[in-house]
């Protein structure tokens, strides 16, 4: 698996520094935080720009928010900058978090077919330009606290992703799969194809905040081992949504990193 950096664990930085950081201090991988987080969106062509000079891999652009419902605003021009900048930055994927809401969730068999349409038109566009989508399942949202996700289950991700197109993949998320109330053992029998990336992050089953593995309750080498079990190998990213920037954004990158590795099997590499 590749060890891998969200850009949204350092908020306050700009993607060029982030990218320095997260290289320097031994990353081998990074996701980029173009929309979402605690900050305001930096100019696309900036990203661009520094993921250009960099040597880091970009696995995935996060996030694409309020999509899958028929009553979401239009979220075209936001789909079509993210797809080109995936394109410009190499990354492989678009993170698509399943909807979240305070009110007006519509019923569960509904959004579950509105997502999975969405997502099939949005694979459309996608897949001739070699990227794919990567459907985020919530538990307890830990950006909006006390909504409602319209996707909380394992089960109910895969039958969306499944329904949408063969190049559609989950970003599984060890926070949101527990306090969803799934099990780390039903991640095994995903299939591989089906798994695009998974998110590391602690924390306790009755949400928020989202912490640095080793900081929380949850068990975090029996989450990468079910990963491993499927014969996933791709980029294992530490995700966490901190109000403010470390003091020292290098240090916390190798803390995070060490963190990281502390969790993983140890015939994990």
């Amino acid at each position: 698996m590749r060890l891998t950096l969200s850009q949204f664990c350092l908020p306050g930085l700009s993607t060029g520094e982030f990218l320095d950081v997260a290289e320097v201090s031994g990353w081998e991988g990074c996701e980029l935080g173009v929309i979402g987080g605690q900050h305001g969106p930096e100019d696309p062509r900036a990203i661009a720009a520094a993921a250009r000079v960099s040597g880091l891999p970009v696995e995935s652009l996060n996030v694409l928010r309020d999509w899958a419902l028929p009553d979401d605003p239009d979220c075209g021009p936001v789909f079509d900058m993210l797809l080109g900048l995936a394109v410009e930055t190499s990354a492989p994927f678009i993170v698509c978090v399943a909807p979240i809401r305070s009110e007006n969730m519509p019923p569960g068999e509904d959004v579950l077919v509105a997502a999975s349409e969405r997502l099939a038109m949005f694979a459309e566009l996608a897949d001739p330009a070699g990227v794919r989508l990567a459907l985020e399942q919530v538990g307890l949202s830990s950006t909006r606290i006390g909504a409602r996700s319209g996707i909380r289950t394992l089960a109910d991700a895969l039958a969306v992703v499944e329904g949408a197109a063969p190049s559609v993949g989950l970003a599984i998320d060890s926070y949101n799969v527990a306090t969803g109330g799934n099990s780390f053992d039903e991640i095994a029998r995903i299939p591989r194809e089906r798994i695009a990336l998974a998110h590391v992050a602690d924390g306790i089953v009755t949400g928020s905040p989202r912490v640095l593995p080793g900081d929380g309750e949850l068990p975090l080498r029996s989450f990468v081992a079910a990963l491993a079990e499927t014969g996933f190998d791709g980029a294992l990213s530490v995700e966490i949504f901190p109000e403010q920037s470390p003091p020292d954004p290098l240090a916390f990158a190798r803390r995070a990193l060490h963190a990281l590795r502390s969790v993983l099997p140890a015939d994990v590499t």
